[in-house]
């Protein structure tokens, strides 16, 4: 806990000569650390020498402004600064746009048949046994 309160500190000092106009090259050099340019990061994914946790964090950061990240584990942190982004192109053909595509109209069928049959229900005054249709449909008899 020490040695990550003591990293977040000067990670902290390190940002504040950031955003205070020095380059990253001079706070590194200050601090006897290696600046490594780090490219092609995606959402979600580790990169070559880059945590997922220090992607997560900046993805989440805008481009030019510096930020700090916990690395794999607490006696790591990183210092960074956001040099460069890059918005992919949209492919609505991609595999994983026709699944959020097929997700989104499934859902959207069923909340406008489970709003259909409760306004059916309480036209009617119609009430289901849930524990009898668990048991139709393989659910738990508990309610």
């Amino acid at each position: 806990d020490q040695t990550a309160q003591a990293l977040q500190k000067k990670a902290d000092a390190m940002l504040a000569k950031l955003k205070g106009g020095a380059t990253l090259e001079q706070v590194a050099a200050d601090n006897g650390v290696t600046v490594q340019k780090a490219i092609d990061l995606q959402r979600g994914k580790a990169g070559t020498n880059v945590p997922a946790t220090v992607v997560d964090v900046a993805f989440k950061t805008a481009k030019d402004a510096a930020a700090s990240a916990e690395g794999s584990s607490d006696s790591q942190r990183y210092v960074f600064r956001v040099a460069q982004t890059t918005d992919p192109a949209f492919d609505s053909n991609a595999v994983t746009v026709q699944q959020l595509k097929t997700l989104l109209q499934n859902s959207y069928s069923d909340d406008l048949v489970g709003e259909y049959l409760a306004r059916l229900e309480n036209d009617f005054k119609v009430s289901i046994n849930q524990s009898a249709l668990n048991q139709v449909v393989g659910g738990t008899t508990e309610q």
